[in-house]
């Protein structure tokens, strides 16, 4: 699998551009016809109560994840992508893990997927 990391994407980072812009890249090659991350990012990520964990691997973003907490009862997972090159290899299941994990430390009782 390569040297593989879980990030919490942090906007005040002082790699926040880069990493969006991989991030944006991914999301139009994987969801060329869905709504695309790419307009909605900032929207997204401003709202209260969601984040978005990515994988890096060898310094380059494999893949991510976007979730929101509205409450303490539910958590939603509203995207997983991985570049094709790194699918098959773990790093989905890996940052599914990391937001699990997230949750628990929020005392989330349920997760759904809204994952197209």
């Amino acid at each position: 699998m390569g040297s593989e990391v879980i990030v919490e994407f942090q906007r005040n980072s002082t790699n926040w551009a880069n990493v969006v812009g991989e991030i944006v890249k991914i999301e139009r090659k994987i969801f060329p016809k869905h709504e695309s991350l790419a307009r909605s990012f900032d929207e997204e990520l401003r709202k209260k109560n969601s984040g978005l964990l990515y994988t890096e691997v060898n310094g380059e973003v494999a893949g991510y994840v976007m979730y929101s907490w509205p409450s303490s009862l539910c958590a939603s997972i509203t995207k997983l992508a991985v570049k094709e090159n790194y699918r098959r290899q773990g790093h989905g299941e890996a940052l599914l893990k990391a937001v699990i994990e997230k949750c628990k430390k929020r005392k989330v009782q349920r997760i759904y997927t809204l994952i197209p």
